[in-house]
């Protein structure tokens, strides 16, 4: 066998075999081991020149097969220590307690790992339920702790604010009936939780979390306070902005009779000075004056005398108490705010 042969098969093994690992495999009548860089081709015993070319192309066979199965395992291995490092790197913020990840912080934590590799180890996460994405091209990732696997995801103060306010960078705050939840003054279970935004947003779920999000014009002005609990923090509305925004939105909230049975219990909530405070921000004339009436007539004196001063510089207008109340000129009318009260209603200053 012409000795060029056997050195034309050598830079298949220097470019295949990268290792000190021995590896072999067998086909047919030989056997090729490789170690590093060295091969052992045993051709020297063939006796005629035809049995020599037969064994040099049965060679060339064999090498080309030793590259595919050579790359197909080390791509096989880089999988492996992606994803367990990967899992190595989720393990340790949770114990951390750094549920919140995103895609960057990740991959500077694994700087050997390509960024297709990485996204299918992220996936592979997400499929085992180890990880959740909040929304496509964030690239945020919450962990799920085991406590937490049935549900799908952690409870909503774990996550909806560095989601928010860090990820999108967007201004935000739990409001309507969620916040009412919030506050003790919701006799029926609330599904979604009800967030406002600045600007439209598709809803989100997460594990069994539905969010759906409602816009407010200046959202930075509104007033709101932080709700905590062991797992974590968010921004809510304040109970008199609740109030408020519950009268704004009653079509989208299943009528004003079930807002009149959530304000009847929001009442002990409120204060005088959050009550002006709300107007001041909300500046919503016709609201405020529905959210008097309400106060007048379940007996809140207090309050609603706070609004009738705010209204006296607003020059409100007549308007009827529910969006979809029809006119009735015989029907009881609230003087101090100017709101036409259904048939069946009575008020302090009717």
């Amino acid at each position: 066998m012409p000795q060029g042969l056997i050195e034309a098969a050598r830079p298949y093994l220097r470019t295949s075999v990268r290792t000190t690992h021995y590896f072999q495999w067998s086909a047919t009548a030989a056997t090729l081991k490789l170690a590093g860089e060295t091969a052992l081709v045993e051709l020297t015993g063939l006796a005629s020149p035809l049995q020599q070319v037969y064994a040099a192309g049965h060679l060339a066979i064999i090498l080309r097969n030793v590259t595919n199965i050579d790359t197909l395992r080390k791509s096989n291995e880089i999988a492996m220590v992606t994803s367990r490092s990967l899992s190595e790197v989720l393990d340790h913020a949770e114990r951390v307690g750094t549920l919140n990840l995103r895609t960057e912080d990740i991959a500077a934590a694994l700087p050997h790992v390509g960024p297709q590799a990485l996204r299918q180890a992220l996936h592979r996460q997400q499929r085992r339920g180890r990880i959740i994405r909040l929304s496509r091209g964030t690239g945020h990732w919450l962990i799920v702790p085991l406590q937490f696997a049935a549900a799908g995801a952690p409870p909503l103060e774990t996550w909806l604010d560095p989601y928010l306010s860090k990820t999108l960078r967007t201004p935000y705050y739990v409001a309507l009936l969620s916040a009412a939840e919030i506050y003790g003054a919701s006799p029926q279970a609330v599904m979604v939780t009800q967030v406002m935004v600045p600007k439209p947003r598709r809803p989100i779920t997460v594990g069994r979390h539905r969010v759906a999000f409602y816009t407010r014009a200046r959202i930075e002005r509104m007033p709101t306070r932080w709700h905590e609990t062991p797992d974590g923090r968010f921004k809510l509305s304040t109970p008199e902005l609740t109030a408020l925004e519950l009268v704004d939105r009653q079509a989208r909230l299943g009528g004003m009779e079930r807002v009149k049975e959530v304000l009847r219990i929001l009442w002990d909530a409120c204060t005088e000075n959050g009550m002006t405070e709300a107007l001041t921000a909300t500046r919503g004339v016709p609201t405020a004056q529905r959210l008097g009436a309400l106060l007048a007539m379940d007996g809140r004196a207090a309050l609603a005398k706070r609004i009738a001063r705010w209204l006296q510089n607003e020059q409100p207008r007549i308007i009827a108490l529910e969006s979809d109340q029809v006119q009735n000129d015989a029907a009881p009318f609230d003087a101090v705010f100017k709101v036409r009260l259904p048939a069946h209603s009575r008020s302090s200053h009717t």
